[in-house]
């Protein structure tokens, strides 16, 4: 039983006792007196009527006439004269209870002693005069009490437990503050309460607000040596920019990717006679060239989306973009601002500029010997020169022919949800990974999103596949019963009424359903719609949907309370895990980053698994899932 319930258990039997006590003594005492009062009487007409009936002389006739003027003026139960001779002078009545009820007459009777005289004149006995007063009366007098004392006590009662009601909330709420902040911690939500008034609560709530401090300060230090780690292992530390390995294994996860870009561009960055520069200039001359050739490519990349940049070794720097229109035009400006920096530094240093499209789920052998091949011909051209090399063919549907099909597909509902299975380190089904894939030419291939994913963004129909996705999903679950995650576009949460809609579809679906439905969301939108992820989680979390991250990698560490948002999973990239056996301070890194999340109650899942020998070290890792073409289902 709960406190509260104790408290107003305790309340209600101290009201009810006082209540039966007070109502008890009451009635007693009003039935005590009522008898005192008619016992009285009774002792004061006997002996006023035995006078009277002494100085009569013994005339019988008047005697009768005497007792009977006063039992007919009185209101009597019974006058009795027991003459000296042993005759009897009587005169009695049936006792009169009007307006009692039976019950009360039979469970509280007022009983008065009758009045005894003796009667005589002069010194002869005549004899003994016994009255008894009529009961009916007293017994009325006292229901009406009862009643009057009844109401009286019940408003005192009532009166009570409205100030006891008072009191107990007075107490409940930093109670329920208390249990709140206590769940809150649960859900990985870091809460401060106010400090009651009450002195033995703000104890408790003050321990309980130091704590939550506590918690959070040690996650948040935890978050920043864990990224310092990150940087060492993935990061060149000169430049700090990506190094060969993540830079690589982040290209090909997005060649690769269900949902990645469907086309973009690489572009490596070559530092010409690293060597010599050294000798004519020195260790740390050479250093700062290298430095600003890495500022440059930063400055120059800020404002473009999907941008990665690496330094693959000491002369080669790369960028990898999906969202460059003219990669022309970005070359030009900046070998321009890199001659610029190196007429400062070094008039003799010079870069060269080869630039490479790609397309998705191009292999990465053939797209670096093809921006190889681009490089190369720029240094033949000579110092700060470009050259481009196109690998990919023109799309054969223009914008408008791939808007009227999205509209068509999402209106037909032409559409499938391919599955990848997400197992657990015992190789059981944790839940099946889906992505949609839309049939955007009648009788044609159903196309990853990669395929068509910008111009459904373009064309704003992003929000109504979600929405097709999820109700797809719930159908399937209700058929077999078999737990399933959907992603939710970034661009989705754009839209307004994307969660109230939403909620509105989960609620058409019974819990047992609903409760078997995952929800991912892209790393990008802690960064972009951060309060509109919050909301997400809160809503869906009464339903029993599990909300998570998808592709989390660089920027995971760096959201600013990541472990308050109350996520149920984070599902890390596959250039965090891919060829982990071949690098130890990676795996040390991401173990540590994977002991965090698990500290904090999320469940961590490895994604994009590619090799049967990285499987062991990502179990060892302490992932709670793996899924990616390596993965089997036992059983």
């Amino acid at each position: 039983m709960s406190l509260i319930r104790q408290i107003w258990l305790l309340c209600l039997v101290s009201v009810l006792l006082a209540f039966g006590g007070s109502f008890a003594v009451s009635l007693n005492s009003i039935h005590s007196y009522l008898q005192d009062q008619l016992t009285q009487k009774n002792n004061d007409m006997a002996q006023s009527l035995s006078l009277t009936l002494g100085g009569l002389g013994g005339d019988r006739v008047a005697i009768e006439l005497s007792i009977s003027s006063q039992f007919d003026t009185g209101n009597y139960e019974r006058i009795v004269l027991k003459m000296s001779d042993g005759s009897v002078i009587e005169r009695q009545a049936p006792t009169r209870v009007d307006g009692v009820p039976q019950w009360f007459s039979r469970l509280a009777v007022v009983r008065a002693a009758p009045g005894l005289s003796q009667v005589s004149s002069g010194w002869a006995q005549l004899g003994q005069l016994t009255v008894v007063s009529q009961s009916g009366f007293a017994q009325a007098e006292l229901w009406q009490s009862t009643r009057r004392s009844f109401v009286i006590s019940l408003l005192v009662a009532l009166l009570t437990g409205a100030l006891a009601w008072v009191v107990v909330r007075r107490i409940r709420r930093p109670l329920d503050a208390t249990v709140g902040q206590a769940e809150a911690i649960m859900q990985r939500r870091f809460i401060t309460v106010e400090e009651p008034a009450v002195p033995e609560l703000r104890r408790v709530t003050v321990a309980m607000n130091d704590m939550v401090d506590r918690v959070r300060t040690m996650f948040a230090d935890q978050a920043v040596q864990l990224e310092k780690l990150r940087q060492q292992a993935q990061c060149d530390p000169l430049t700090g920019l990506w190094n060969r390995v993540s830079f690589f294994a982040d290209l090909r996860a997005s060649l690769e990717r269900e949902d990645g870009a469907d086309s973009g561009y690489l572009m490596l960055v070559r530092l010409l006679d690293l060597a010599e520069i050294n000798r004519r200039v020195g260790y740390h001359k050479t250093n700062e060239i290298i430095s600003s050739i890495a500022t440059t490519l930063q400055t120059s990349a800020c404002d473009l989306q999907g941008v990665r940049l690496g330094r693959l070794n000491g002369t080669d720097f790369a960028l990898s973009c999906s969202s460059l229109d003219s990669i022309q035009h970005f070359a030009d400006h900046l070998l321009s601002e890199l001659r610029e920096r190196f007429a400062e530094l070094d008039e003799s240093s010079a870069v060269v500029c080869g630039v490479a499209s790609w397309h998705h789920g191009m292999p990465i052998s053939v797209l670096m010997a093809t921006v190889d091949e681009a490089l190369a011909k720029a240094e033949r051209k000579g110092l700060f020169a470009q050259e481009h090399v196109h690998s990919l063919q023109e799309p054969v549907m223009g914008e408008g022919q791939w808007r009227d099909g999205l509209v068509l597909a999402v209106r037909e509902q032409r559409m499938q949800l391919v599955e990848y299975p997400v197992i657990n380190p015992q190789g059981q089904l944790l839940h099946l990974e889906c992505p949609l894939r839309l049939q955007v030419e009648e009788g044609g291939a159903f196309l990853p999103a990669a395929r068509w994913l910008h111009f459904a963004q373009r064309a704003q129909l992003l929000s109504a596949i979600d929405l097709l996705a999820v109700r797809t999903s719930l159908q399937a679950i209700a058929a077999d019963g078999i737990e399933r995650a959907v992603n939710i576009a970034p661009v989705t949460f754009n839209d307004s009424n994307f969660v109230s809609t939403l909620i509105g579809v989960l609620q058409g679906f019974g819990k047992p359903v609903v409760k078997k439905l995952w929800f991912e969301v892209g790393e990008q939108v802690t960064q972009t719609h951060l309060s509109v992820l919050r909301q997400l989680v809160t809503q869906t979390r009464e339903l029993g949907v599990h909300v998570g991250l998808e592709h989390a990698g660089e920027a995971l560490l760096k959201v600013d309370g990541l472990l308050e948002i109350g996520l149920d999973y984070i599902k890390m990239d596959g250039s965090q895990v891919k060829d982990i056996a071949e690098d130890l301070t990676r795996r040390e890194q991401l173990a540590s980053t994977v002991r965090w999340l698990r500290s904090g109650g999320v469940t961590v899942i490895a994604e994009g698994v590619t090799h049967a020998e990285d499987i062991a070290l990502i179990w060892q890792c302490g992932f709670d899932g793996i899924t990616g073409p390596a993965v089997q289902v036992k059983g």
